[in-house]
């Protein structure tokens, strides 16, 4: 049996950015503080992100093509988000 250990990225290992973030990880991202990113979810001005079991989590490469696009609000950014997905070749 292998058990692999978790360890601390070394200087010629490149650091893992994460694929998810929770809301004090999406307001970091964004260089938003998380009462400003709290009140930004609030009035639908910032992306939607999902639901994972009981925690909304945000994608980070959606968050940084969100602030390439200038922050739009929630409805327009959901309308482009959907296009550049469709267009996107996973």
């Amino acid at each position: 049996m292998v058990i692999e250990t978790m360890t601390a990225p070394t200087a010629d290992q490149p650091r893992r950015r994460p694929m998810l973030v929770k809301r004090r990880g999406a307001a970091n991202v964004t260089g938003f503080s998380l009462p400003t990113w709290d009140r930004m979810s609030a009035a639908g001005l910032n992306p939607a992100g999902f639901k994972v079991g009981g925690a909304r989590v945000y994608r980070v490469e959606e968050l940084e093509a969100w602030v390439r696009a200038e922050c739009p609000p929630r409805d327009v950014w959901a309308a482009r988000w959907a296009a550049i997905e469709k267009n996107a070749s996973y």
